[in-house]
C-alpha cells in the first residue's frame, strides 16, 4: 500500500519557537533623517535600532530599521557583531 489514509487522531501538533516581534517605534524611512549612533551589542537592549540585524548564518532579519531591540536578541548580536549596532539617539 503506497498510500493509506490519515485520520484525525494520527496526527500531532507541530511545535515551533516563533521569535518575538519586535515594536515597530519608527518607521525606515523616518529613520533615515535621525541622529544615529553605534554602541556595543551589550547596551542594545531597548534601544531603536537604526539598520537591519540580520546575522548571516541564518541571514533572516531579527529586526528592521525603526524596531526597538529586544533584550532576547543580545546574545545573538554579542555571536555576530563586533563594530557595534547603529541606533537612533533618543531624546
Amino acid at each position: 500500500v503506497l498510500f493509506r489514509s490519515i485520520e484525525k487522531e494520527d496526527l500531532e501538533p507541530i511545535k515551533l519557537a516563533c521569535p518575538q516581534i519586535p515594536e515597530q517605534v519608527f518607521s525606515p524611512r523616518d529613520v533615515l533623517y535621525m541622529p544615529l549612533e553605534t554602541v556595543p551589542a551589550h547596551e542594545s537592549a531597548g534601544r531603536v535600532a537604526a539598520e537591519c540585524i540580520a546575522p548571516c548564518p541564518p541571514g533572516f532579519p531579527l529586526c528592521v530599521p525603526g524596531a526597538r531591540i529586544d533584550s532576547s536578541f543580545v546574545t545573538t548580536l554579542e555571536k555576530h557583531t563586533t563594530s557595534g549596532v547603529k541606533v537612533v539617539v533618543e531624546k
